[in-house]
């Protein structure tokens, strides 16, 4: 009977220890968090305000590089005027305004240097230099000095011809030698003296009048400018 109660007490005594929980095992300690980075200074990256922060990034709270001026237009058929202390400005194949073409204004210069390379002003005056003629508010309309007018109210050698606003004819023994287009363009020509001699050299162009002539030259000395090139076509 005895031996019957120590074996029933071991066996409660087994299953109580196998029912029992388990002792957990010993966490191990985590690494501490690593510490937050600072963030970089704002000013150094933008430049800052104020004018310091070297090494900010380019153009970053900075300033926007100047525009260029731009040319105004003058002249035309409008006839625009130029601000004060400027002046309209024509290029050479302007011809000083003819036709309603347009120049640009460009500043009056203050002073210029004393160098005598005449030119022709738009004015038919004749200025020392390109400057001096710009000093007075006159744009160039030929380089050299100005031809001398004619008595009998006709054009004069280099003046401007065949163009609207241009009533005149050029003078005796000289024709309008037309650039381009036989003057189609309104651009004009150039009162040119007729050659009095020609080589016997066979060069075919085609006259503004629509002949064929042997040459430029025999063309020239008929007082006809060149059209183009070879015959005319039937």
């Amino acid at each position: 009977m005895i031996s019957h109660q120590l074996f029933s007490t071991a066996v409660v005594a087994l299953l109580l220890g196998a029912c029992a929980p388990s002792t957990p095992p010993a966490q191990q300690p985590e690494p501490p968090a690593p510490a937050p980075t600072p963030a970089p200074n704002a000013t150094a990256e933008t430049g800052g305000s104020g004018g310091g922060g070297g090494g900010g990034v380019a153009g970053v709270g900075g300033s926007t590089a100047p525009s260029l001026p731009t040319e105004k237009m003058c002249g035309g058929i409008a006839g625009i005027q130029c601000p004060a202390k400027q002046y309209c400005s024509f290029a050479p194949e302007a011809h000083c305004g003819a036709a309603d073409m347009s120049g640009t204004c460009a500043p009056i210069p203050d002073g210029c240097r004393m160098i005598l390379d005449e030119v022709c002003g738009c004015d038919d005056k004749t200025y020392g230099n390109a400057c001096a003629a710009a000093q007075a508010g006159v744009s160039v309309a030929m380089k050299g000095p100005c031809a001398k007018p004619s008595a009998t109210g006709t054009l004069p050698e280099g003046g401007l011809c065949g163009t609207r606003g241009v009533n005149k004819d050029c003078a005796q023994g000289l024709y309008c030698a037309y650039k381009t287009q036989c003057g189609a363009t309104d651009a004009g020509g150039t009162c040119t003296k007729r050659p009095n001699m020609c080589t016997k050299i066979y060069a075919p162009v085609c006259g503004c009048d629509g002949k064929t002539y042997g040459s430029g030259c025999t063309a020239a000395a008929a007082g006809v400018s060149v059209a183009q090139k070879g015959e005319c076509k039937p």
